[in-house]
């Protein structure tokens, strides 16, 4: 009898794949695992070095809808399992993409790191032509709590939270009144 292989397994060697079809796969999967309940098992597979790298990798891929997925999976992953900083220059690359999609992603994995960068890379973000990219970064303020903003961070989010107060979009508002007070509270 064939011994069946194991999704996540299979999708951490394929991520390493020439193929670009076949790094999309891995890439979907993995992220698809990064979302699922967390569990002891899942973290071990997902936050291997090999598999980290491999995602890092994605990060430069030239699909862009590989990229995407590898940097939803890694923000997930940052939040649950293990940090990655070595992600970071490649994901601040992605901020600068020409793809809503691409920039939500960056936004959702940077936001999900405790780096002193971090602030620098999404506040310009906040002025993005895309609701979500600015939901998201908004996002990641309010869950980063009052205690993880520097004065400087403050300087830096606040003017840009209080222009989102007057945004078109009345959930843009909410968030970013509700990221504002965050921000707020660490004065």
């Amino acid at each position: 009898m064939p011994s069946q292989t194991n999704p996540l397994e299979d999708a951490a060697k394929k991520i390493h794949s020439p193929s670009s079809a076949e790094r999309l796969a891995a890439s979907k999967v993995l992220m698809k695992q990064a979302y699922q309940e967390t569990d002891k098992s899942r973290g071990e597979v997902l936050g291997r070095s090999d598999t980290l790298s491999g995602l890092r990798r994605a990060l430069s891929d030239e699909n862009p809808a590989t990229a995407e997925a590898a940097a939803l999976a890694l923000g997930e992953i940052f939040l649950r399992y293990r940090k990655d900083k070595s992600a970071l220059p490649d994901l601040a690359r992605l901020t600068q993409s020409g793809r809503a999609k691409t920039r939500y992603a960056a936004a959702v994995a940077i936001g999900a790191l405790d780096d002193p960068q971090r602030w620098e890379l999404l506040a310009p973000l906040l002025e993005d032509r895309n609701d979500e990219v600015k939901q998201a970064v908004c996002g990641a303020v309010g869950d980063a709590g009052g205690k993880a903003f520097k004065a400087s961070d403050r300087e830096l989010l606040v003017p840009k939270l209080e222009a989102l107060k007057r945004d078109g979009n009345p959930e843009v508002v909410e968030m970013a009144r509700s990221a504002l007070r965050c921000v707020q509270k660490s004065r």
